[in-house]
């Protein structure tokens, strides 16, 4: 559940989603974080901890958002950011009342940077447009 509402919210900002793979060895992993320059990361305590080096040092990462309950110094739990209440850190940051979806060009505008096996080289990203996944998704 956690992943498609966040699937949803990058779409709704209007930001592009880059799945990673938890698996990739160090290279591959510098490799496409250095295509996609995220600024947020979403992830698991268990992909942060196999990755933390690299992760620690990309300067272009600015927030590191984690699914689940284990807490981690600089980070941010998802569960705080997702969940309302009065006190809650998304309802003190956001006017939901006021908040309306970015207008996208459906044929151009990126919506993923999905990755390429890499079985000839380091992976290499191919980019979906917003039509692409809706193509891919009504079949």
């Amino acid at each position: 559940m956690e992943n498609w509402c966040t699937v949803i919210g990058i779409a709704c900002t209007g930001a592009v989603m880059t799945p990673l793979n938890i698996g990739y060895v160090k290279d591959e992993l510098k490799h496409v974080m250095n295509i996609s320059k995220p600024k947020f990361l979403f992830c698991s305590m268990q992909g942060y901890k196999v990755h933390e080096t690299i992760l620690k040092n990309l300067d272009f990462l600015k927030f590191i958002i984690l699914f689940g309950d284990e807490r981690l110094d600089g980070a941010l739990l998802y569960k705080d950011l997702a969940t309302a209440g009065p006190n809650s850190i998304i309802s003190r940051n956001v006017k939901f009342e006021e908040f309306q979806g970015v207008e996208v060009e459906g044929q151009s505008d990126t919506a993923f940077i999905m990755y390429s096996s890499g079985t000839t080289g380091l992976p290499k990203g191919v980019v979906l447009s917003h039509l692409n996944v809706i193509s891919a998704t009504s079949l």
